[in-house]
């Protein structure tokens, strides 16, 4: 997915960054699904990474 760029209008580029990241979400929810040590659950509730491959670093 492509990084909208700042239009001018405010409220739509807020809401079409916040889907994409809607939808990221729900892709990495399924990727966690698959395989369940691609995450830790930070105390706020916010899913992360945790376990980055070397190829992914380089």
């Amino acid at each position: 997915m492509e990084e909208k760029k700042f239009d001018g209008d405010r409220d739509k580029w807020l809401y079409n960054r916040l889907r994409t990241l809607a939808v990221n979400q729900q892709i990495f929810k399924e990727q966690v699904k698959k395989d369940p040590e691609v995450e830790s659950i930070l105390p706020n509730g916010i899913t992360q990474r945790i376990n980055i491959s070397k190829e992914e670093i380089e």
